[in-house]
């Protein structure tokens, strides 16, 4: 009991002095303060953090909101950023596309991917071109990339054609099959396989034929409907089995047609 009472008065004066101290007091009757305020400021801190801890449980609830709305403008200058970014990748695809120049005898067309199929032999994009713009089967669908600024890259040829839509069948699809020709002194010919979206491939290439990793492998001038001269992509690997009488070689496309929005079709002008 006589231990409570000693620390209820013990409680009792630090309140006190503490009140002092916040009135002004401590000065007048207790001299300077300064030695009485030193020994009462880990009372005052506790009291700051106190009040504090108070003030932000008042306004955790505006706190919340106003996070929540940070976040979902945060949320929509991302996707702003996004969208602009997009339109200015199009912008930029459809001003590359307008500076193709075509060889004689050949029309190009410029549209709109509109969706993408999955099929057994890979993906097949929709183009809103058809028939009634003059396409057919086997047609070229080409792009230009900053990255090969003087080069017309093939991405693929049209298989199914409708009157308004056609279907593209990229490179990497296993049933596109185009006639190839290396751009070193021997100028090998073999032919591209896509490997069901996995890659492309040339292969029936003799194997005493010379071919590196390095080299770009462009369309040659034995295939029917695809120009002569359109950039395939570059070898990566060779794959030259002993005793074998064939080699192949692993080619790298300088663009997916996944990032394409808008492609040219070459057409015969008829």
């Amino acid at each position: 009991m006589t231990k409570s009472k000693s620390l209820l008065k013990i409680i009792s004066w630090l309140l006190l002095l503490l009140v002092l101290v916040y009135l002004g007091a401590s000065s007048k009757w207790l001299g300077s303060g300064q030695y009485w305020r030193y020994l009462i400021k880990p009372l005052e801190q506790m009291g700051y953090n106190l009040h504090n801890r108070y003030i932000f449980f008042l306004n955790a609830p505006q706190i919340t909101e106003k996070l929540a709305d940070l976040k979902i403008k945060n949320t929509q200058v991302t996707l702003n950023d996004f969208l602009i970014q997009k339109l200015q990748a199009e912008n930029n695809n459809l001003r590359q596309l307008l500076k193709i120049k075509v060889s004689s005898g050949k029309k190009i067309k410029i549209g709109s991917i509109i969706s993408r199929l999955s099929t057994a032999d890979g993906y097949a994009y929709v183009i809103d071109l058809g028939k009634n713009d003059g396409l057919s089967t086997g047609d070229s669908v080409v792009i230009k990339n900053d990255n090969q600024p003087e080069a017309l890259i093939l991405l693929g040829i049209l298989g199914q054609v409708d009157q308004n839509q056609s279907q593209i069948w990229p490179l990497s699809n296993y049933h596109t099959t185009v006639v190839g020709q290396v751009l070193n002194q021997d100028k090998v010919i073999g032919l591209v396989r896509g490997e069901y979206n996995l890659g492309l491939r040339l292969g029936m290439i003799p194997a005493t034929d010379n071919i590196t990793p390095g080299s770009f492998v462009f369309t040659s001038h034995l295939n029917d409907k695809i120009p002569a001269g359109l950039l395939i992509g570059k070898i990566t690997v060779v794959d030259a089995p002993p005793s074998e009488l064939f080699k192949s070689a692993i080619i790298e496309p300088p663009f997916n047609l996944e990032q394409a929005s808008r492609v040219g079709v070459l057409f015969n002008d008829l």
